[in-house]
């Protein structure tokens, strides 16, 4: 099962969309780099992420061409991003989840509570799918604290991980059969991890004089 998707500029490992969305943020050689630091690069994720179609994102892009509507959605949406991500930090940890950040995802979903709709497809099959009033902010923002609360509520938290690349900060969510998975993608990290682990055998193997 392929556990990673790349999308553009975007690689989609978290395996749920809260973590895909603080993923937005990785670590550089120069520090931490906000993938997301422009409205453009905003409008792009959230296709990537399927979290509008690219007609939806057109759509955007002209709105915003326009006044500070698309300086205010990227501001709104990375001040969830804020407050998420010790949530998450918590949870790996093994500590407890900052109050203050709970507080602050309650108050986002108090602002656009969700409703469920039943679909009935060709197949005869039953689902559930969340609605959301969001005449009070950006369409995706509601999604996203709905899938929190939703992880937090009903997910494996022992299976929440960070990426064991070196200096990686991207997190998944480990649906692995033996729940094994360490790296956020082995396209990535994997590779990079047995690289260099390749290059100490050797160097070792040389020091003492055998073959690796």
């Amino acid at each position: 099962m392929k556990l990673e998707a790349e999308c553009g500029s975007f690689v989609i490992v978290g395996g749920r969309i809260c973590l895909n969305f603080l993923n937005t943020q990785v670590r550089k050689p120069r520090g931490i780099v906000d993938l997301i630091s422009t409205p453009n690069q905003l409008r792009q994720w959230l296709v990537a992420a399927n979290l509008i179609s690219p007609e939806a994102s057109e759509r955007l892009s002209r709105q915003w061409q326009e006044g500070d509507n698309g300086r205010s959605a990227r501001q709104q949406t990375v001040e969830l991003r804020a407050f998420l991500r010790p949530i998450m930090e918590a949870l790996i940890a093994g500590q407890p989840v900052p109050s203050a950040s709970i507080e602050r995802l309650n108050s986002v979903l108090h602002e656009n509570p969700a409703y469920l709709t039943l679909r009935y497809d060709e197949e005869g099959r039953f689902t559930q799918e969340a609605q959301f009033d969001t005449d009070k902010m950006y369409d995706w923002i509601p999604v996203i604290a709905q899938d929190t609360a939703d992880f937090l509520c009903h997910a494996d938290h022992s299976l929440l991980k960070q990426c064991d690349g070196v200096g990686c900060i991207r997190l998944f969510y480990d649906t692995t059969k033996n729940h094994k998975r360490r790296w956020c993608s082995v396209e990535k990290c994997g590779r990079q991890a047995k690289a260099a682990a390749y290059y100490r055998r050797t160097k070792e193997a040389k020091n003492e004089g055998v073959c690796p």
